[in-house]
């Protein structure tokens, strides 16, 4: 009755059967030799496991030559202060954990505990951190004043982009009334399709005509988007780290 199977290792009946049964399966890898066993069966995405102990964010890039078509799922010594430096990982899928559910938690019945453990581990996930405070100004001579004023704290005025000029990368003044009535708030985050999967689940919406791209739409990821909903004024969007 499985509707998917994760595995420890490469067991080759176990791999056959699944795939005989249509059924999704995830074997564990370590090395070229089993994920090549796993390629010629026409898998393309592979469970690395254990993933820390054999190398972790070194293999896995040392990996992503030989082997462009196959995405991984890490487990194994994953934690909330390394899950950042996988999930960046172009080849990583997703990644596994406990810290968040451990044994003594769950005999406590510690619901609060676990609670608040997956919520880091949700927030460690996307990475999210403030890229820059935008300000709308009126027009290009007020958006100059207020640049100018701006750097008397200690952030320099950078040479103008057609729309703004940044201070530094804390601050960029829009030469108009951007989006938001007071202006905007930048969102870093490691993947922004991620991202907005999560803030969707939270009530926001993309808003598909802001949406660009680090090349073309149709071969790479979104650089940046706004949402749809204003906090104190503010627009929201999210960038690529």
């Amino acid at each position: 009755g499985a509707r998917f199977i994760v595995s420890p290792g490469f067991d080759p009946a176990v791999v056959d059967y699944c795939i005989a049964q249509k059924i999704p399966v995830f074997p564990g890898t370590t090395n070229p030799s089993e994920i090549s066993a796993g390629v010629a069966r026409g898998l393309t995405c592979l469970k690395f496991f254990p993933a820390e102990q054999s190398g972790g964010v070194a293999m896995l890039n040392a990996l992503a030559g030989p082997f462009p078509g196959v995405t991984f799922m890490p487990t194994g010594g994953v934690s909330e202060a390394n899950l950042g430096s996988y999930v960046r990982l172009k080849n990583v899928l997703a990644c596994g954990g406990t810290w968040m559910v451990k044994p003594e938690l769950i005999a406590a019945g510690d619901w609060a505990g676990i609670t608040t453990l997956t919520r880091g581990a949700v927030l460690a996930l996307h990475g999210f951190a403030l890229a820059h405070l935008g300000l709308n100004a009126p027009n290009d001579r007020a958006a100059q004043e207020t640049v100018n004023l701006i750097s008397l704290f200690g952030f320099p005025a950078m040479p103008p982009y057609t729309e703004s000029i940044f201070n530094g990368t804390a601050f960029e003044t829009m030469k108009g009334n951007g989006r938001g009535t007071n202006g905007h708030v930048g969102i870093k985050t490691w993947d922004v399709e991620r991202a907005l999967a999560y803030c969707e689940r939270h009530g926001f919406k993309a808003v598909t005509d802001s949406a660009s791209w680090t090349g073309t739409p149709e071969k790479s990821p979104l650089r940046l988007i706004y949402l749809d909903r204003e906090i104190n004024g503010f627009a929201f969007h999210l960038v690529r780290a």
